[in-house]
């Protein structure tokens, strides 16, 4: 799931990743099969798969904390004068920073993404959060959480 490179294969941060994403396709295996048993079963199955899910997010957060990735890839000129148009100038760097620190290569499936491939969803972040930053932060949280989601926020707005 997730390449760790060479320099931090050894440290703590990421055997505990490794343990995670590998519970985590565990988790998703079982939920997989899970279809025709009883409810309780599909429940419980269902809940370790939330749980593994949850502890993968933390294993990540922890990695990336502790080795500085992933390295953020900056911003393109569209979301730079989307960013000129919603804000004012006094927020602009906060804004910067929470979409190249949070909402780009920390994506579900993004890791390798370049500042052009993130464009579309930060301008989707951006309309969502309408020149509000209380609600840009939702919106890259959301983002963070299913990308997808964002976008069909974006497009309802």
């Amino acid at each position: 799931m997730f390449d760790i490179p060479e320099e931090f294969r050894n440290i703590p941060e990421a055997a505990r990743l490794r343990h995670a994403e590998a519970e985590f396709s565990k988790a998703i295996e079982q939920e997989r099969h899970v279809i025709g048993q009883t409810d309780e079963r599909a429940q419980r199955i269902s809940e370790q798969a939330r749980r593994a899910h949850a502890e993968l997010k933390e294993a990540q957060h922890a990695f990336d904390a502790a080795t500085g990735e992933p390295k953020p890839v900056g911003l393109t000129p569209a979301v730079i004068a989307e960013i000129e148009r919603q804000f004012p100038a006094s927020q602009h760097e906060e804004v910067i920073h929470l979409l190249d620190r949070s909402c780009g290569r920390t994506l579900p499936f993004h890791r390798d993404a370049t500042a052009e491939k993130l464009e579309h969803l930060r301008l989707c972040a951006l309309k969502v959060g309408a020149g509000n930053l209380a609600q840009l932060r939702q919106a890259v949280e959301l983002a963070n959480t299913d990308w997808r989601d964002l976008i069909m926020a974006a497009s309802s707005k």
